[in-house]
């Protein structure tokens, strides 16, 4: 299994890179640290939340993309608000 990321690096510009590849493949997101809005869960085909640092969160890599756009555009408009 590949790590992708293990900094602080927008995921956007990373999805935004493999110009429409990631939409070919099932994604395995684990131990995210990110605060959401309960309905981005609906964009997952399972997960399992076992703490604050444990996480599972199996997802398709067009909903992934969907969700980037979805979960950045709530982050810029939460920053201009404040």
């Amino acid at each position: 299994m590949n790590t992708i990321l293990e900094g602080f690096l927008e995921l956007k510009e990373i999805l935004n890179s493999f110009n429409g590849l990631e939409k070919d493949y099932n994604w395995l997101l684990t131990d995210l640290d990110w605060s959401y809005q309960e309905n981005c869960l609906d964009y997952f085909e399972d997960y399992r939340i076992f703490d604050d640092l444990h996480n599972n969160f199996w997802i398709t890599g067009e909903n992934l993309k969907k969700l980037v756009h979805v979960y950045f555009r709530h982050l810029i408009k939460t920053r201009k608000l404040i």
